[in-house]
């Protein structure tokens, strides 16, 4: 008799296993990545370079979003606009310097809701 309600139970418990396992997993999936209320500045220097990468005379506004067709990092999402091909303001660009170069030297973006990389 134990053994037979043992049995009804266990696909039961399986099946509540199952139903808490897919709740659990879709509570972490990533944020759809939003650049509203953000200004694109264009990079225009050299990845391979540091001083380049963490320049901010090296980005220019443009109302477009990555236009480039080499390098792999194409610019940055910032929340202050700038007249057209103006640079960034200091405020709004140095907090982004480190993971712009690990961006760049990474070929992948550091922070997907700032930088942007070339599409491949």
């Amino acid at each position: 008799m134990q053994k037979s309600r043992l049995s009804r139970l266990l696909p039961l418990f399986a099946m509540a296993t199952g139903i808490a396992l897919v709740g659990v997993t879709s509570a972490f999936k990533e944020a759809p990545i939003s650049h509203a209320g953000s200004y694109f500045y264009e990079f225009v220097g050299d990845q391979t370079v540091q001083s380049e990468v963490q320049d901010r005379t090296q980005y220019q506004r443009v109302d477009a979003g990555c236009a480039k067709t080499d390098g792999d990092l194409c610019g940055i999402y910032l929340p202050n606009d700038a007249s057209s091909n103006a640079n960034p303001s200091a405020t709004d660009f140095s907090p982004h310097e480190t993971d712009l170069w690990n961006s760049a030297q990474a070929e992948t973006s550091q922070d997907q809701n700032v930088i942007e990389m070339k599409a491949d």
